[in-house]
């Protein structure tokens, strides 16, 4: 279910996003108090879709098996020009397991720890990629100067803690945290999503787009918020992240990034102090 909200100022993003978590941060069970994990997605142009790298590049119908075998397939070739092993099982053991891949209530990635290498890297994913901080959101929202509207989505995929699925619905599944892989992954506080389908009768995970999730009713579960930032709030956005140590270098870590940085810092900051000073 997508609920969408026009923001107006910064000052007025900061107060949406604590009342997100105010309302969607806790919730009793009983005696005990639980936290679903809020997790957000900046997105530089707001009429962009929350498409995948893999649904950008190609049209096929791919399923989870499919995509599995095509990373096993990149694997030797990365290992050999990176110096990286990821040991891998040898093939007669990863097929015997993509066998019992099919489960109709969760879906877990095959091969989880490379494929998120691999989609950090620019290679084609299923996994959209989410962080668990609305500050790092904004920043890749607002951090390209273009001609648009940003947008930061949120996503609860268990506001009450549960989740209900028939079997063979579409669904968003959540992949964790909690794996050894490229440092990105840990600076921008990543958590991934994949939407799926199961076919009980092909005992088959088909890989969906999440729009079509957008568009379910259900309001206890797979809930997003979409904000919807104006452009204009671009500038001070990026000097507040900047002031909190949020910028493309500390995100990144990379000579590329630390040249984006300081593009920012010394050109477009200096330009904007300019046009503040009176004319003489």
């Amino acid at each position: 279910m997508l609920t969408t909200i026009q923001i107006s100022s910064w000052p007025d993003f900061l107060e949406a996003i604590q009342h997100t978590q105010n309302q969607y941060g806790t919730f009793k069970r009983g005696d005990f108090v639980q936290h679903p994990t809020i997790l957000y997605r900046g997105q530089a142009n707001a009429e962009w879709t929350l498409a995948t790298t893999l649904e950008r590049i190609s049209q096929s119908q791919w399923s989870l098996e499919r995509y599995a075998r095509l990373a096993y397939r990149c694997a030797p070739q990365i290992e050999a020009m990176t110096g990286r092993s990821w040991d891998m099982p040898k093939w007669e053991t990863f097929e015997k397991a993509l066998s019992n891949i099919y489960d109709n209530h969760w879906v877990r990635m095959p091969l989880y720890n490379f494929c998120v290498y691999l989609r950090h890297h620019g290679f084609p994913s299923p996994l959209l990629d989410w962080t668990t901080s609305p500050y790092i959101a904004a920043y890749f929202a607002l951090e390209s100067n273009v001609e648009a509207d940003a947008a930061i989505y949120v996503f609860i995929e268990r506001p009450q803690g549960g989740k209900l699925l028939d079997g063979a619905s579409c669904a968003v599944h959540t992949q964790g945290p909690y794996i050894s892989t490229h440092k990105r992954h840990f600076l921008q506080q990543c958590f991934y999503t994949i939407a799926s389908k199961c076919d009980p009768e092909q005992k088959t995970v088909w890989i969906m787009p999440h729009e079509s999730i957008l568009k379910l009713k259900r309001p206890d579960q797979d809930i997003f918020i979409k904000y919807v930032l104006p452009k204009k709030l671009r500038f001070e956005a990026l000097e507040y992240l900047q002031a909190h140590n949020i910028t493309h270098y500390s995100l990144f870590q990379s000579d590329e990034a630390l040249m984006r940085t300081l593009a920012f810092q010394e050109i477009e900051r200096h330009e904007k102090e300019a046009e503040k000073r009176p004319v003489l």
